[in-house]
């Protein structure tokens, strides 16, 4: 590959990146507040010393939204490694 073929591609990712940086942010900050309403609920379960259905909900729930936004992030970051591979984003 030639070096300006690899700027051109990186050039690109760095676009990429640029337009979705807020979704990138959303993703992040669903993250977090879903680690602290786990944290929390985590907390609340260890000082009853029984599990409630609405801790357990708190608890899987916030699980649930971690793993959606982080598998939201992966594919973005594939989808980038594919473009700088020169493999395409579908699939």
């Amino acid at each position: 590959m030639s070096d300006s073929s690899i700027q051109a591609k990186l050039g690109a990712v760095r676009e990429l990146l640029r337009l979705f940086r807020a979704e990138r942010i959303a993703y992040l900050m669903v993250a977090v507040a879903s680690v602290l309403m786990m944290l929390y609920c985590a907390f609340q379960v260890l000082q009853k010393d029984s599990a409630d259905p609405s801790a357990l909900v708190g608890l899987f729930g916030s699980g649930g939204l971690i793993s959606l936004g982080m598998a939201r992030m992966l594919t973005m970051w594939t989808q980038a490694l594919r473009l700088v591979a020169g493999e395409g984003l579908s699939g």
